[in-house]
């Protein structure tokens, strides 16, 4: 029942914030359209700002009654910024592919490096040669998959939507935190906003962290089926994006 409390806060937290969200992000970060666009009015992006916003600020508010439970993957959801960052800098300033290639390595093995449980575990069998090549290719895949979540956030609700299932499917098969339910409840109410006709988009900082906090998710999984089970769960929005 508590799962069920975090998400409906965050979420009801989320529909507070992002009118005012919007809004700003009108001033500094508006998407105009193109011909390849699929909206025809200048609509704000960034909105990947709420994935951040909502679940903190939960944090904040109900550590009074819920003590450091909350706070439980604060760590590695600070090594997820980066990547968020560096997408919201390209948001504004379009960025090299080098430049933002660099943060997602670093974000994708401290992922694959930080879950001693399986599947990690199971993919790297010692620190042999062996070893280390199934590393190389594991993080390059990781990268892979967060970069054509990016690619497919065209369409209006797409991503946000498609994640929805997988990820709720994922926190009752793996150990769920308070965090993931606040990311969980932020993302519906994003969605909310983000639904045609979009009144904001996620932008490259949405979608990469997206991307990558799926990654942490199922790298939980106690078994490399699961694991799989869990990426197959996305595969049609990615293989849409091949």
């Amino acid at each position: 029942m508590l799962s069920i409390f975090y998400l409906f806060f965050s979420s009801l937290l989320g529909f507070l914030l992002l009118p005012k969200l919007v809004d700003f992000l009108r001033l500094y970060l508006l998407d105009s359209p193109s011909q390849r666009s699929s909206h025809i009015l200048p609509t704000p992006r960034g909105g990947g700002i709420i994935f951040i916003l909502s679940p903190l600020l939960s944090c904040l508010f109900l550590f009074p009654f819920f003590g450091t439970r909350l706070f439980s993957d604060i760590p590695s959801y600070i090594f997820l910024l980066p990547i968020f960052f560096v997408g919201l800098v390209d948001d504004k300033y379009n960025l090299s592919p080098l430049i933002k290639f660099f943060p997602q390595l670093l974000t994708c093995t401290y992922l694959l490096c930080n879950q001693s449980m399986s599947p990690a575990s199971l993919i790297l069998p010692s620190y042999t040669v062996y070893g280390s090549v199934i590393f190389i290719c594991a993080v390059i895949a990781m990268v892979l998959f967060v970069n054509l979540v990016n690619f497919t956030d065209g369409l209006d609700g797409l991503v946000a939507s498609s994640f929805l299932l997988p990820l709720f499917t994922s926190l009752y098969l793996t150990s769920s935190t308070p965090l993931d339910w606040f990311f969980l409840g932020s993302l519906i109410s994003f969605l909310f906003f983000n639904w045609s006709p979009a009144k904001i988009f996620m932008g490259d900082c949405g979608s990469l962290f997206i991307g990558s906090y799926y990654l942490f998710i199922a790298m939980r999984a106690s078994s490399l089926i699961e694991f799989f089970i869990l990426i197959s769960l996305v595969s049609p929005l990615i293989l849409d994006s091949l």
